[in-house]
């Protein structure tokens, strides 16, 4: 996300063809790579945009879809959630 000088925010969405959506960049920090330094090599691997941190403009969160398995003799059974 960027704030521009009027105070509006701009943000930077990745479209990904295989779910045929969009969304905002984001990755797995690799071992004792540092949070912000993830975010800044997240946003250039997947815009190409080199970011640079600037003030704190808000948090997201994404709800993961978590199968659940459980298996008995004669039967499987499974449900979904939200986490």
């Amino acid at each position: 996300m960027a704030e521009r000088p009027d105070g509006e925010v701009e943000v930077a969405l990745v479209h990904r063809p295989r779910y045929n959506d969009w969304s905002l960049p984001k990755g797995k920090a690799e071992t004792d790579e540092h949070l912000l330094a993830c975010a800044l090599r997240e946003v250039q691997e997947e815009t190409g945009y080199d970011a640079r941190a600037g003030r704190h403009l808000g948090t997201s969160r994404y709800l993961a879809w978590i199968w659940l398995f459980s298996s008995t003799q004669s039967t499987t059974a499974f449900s979904g959630g939200f986490r």
